[in-house]
């Protein structure tokens, strides 16, 4: 009986494994926000804006 499943057993299907600059979020959020700026005063902008309750 064969199974469906092409890898043998304890063998990964990507031995490369995940590509290094995904996993640079800091970096991704530094050169898409001017530095983080963007990000901050978004921060801030929602941080003072008044809640409706």
């Amino acid at each position: 009986m064969t199974t469906a499943n092409p890898w043998k057993p304890r063998q990964f299907g990507n031995p490369s494994g995940r590509p290094k600059s995904t996993c640079d979020l800091s970096g991704f959020v530094v050169e898409t926000t001017d530095d983080g700026k963007e990000l901050i005063d978004a921060l801030v902008f929602i941080a003072m804006t008044p809640r409706n309750q």
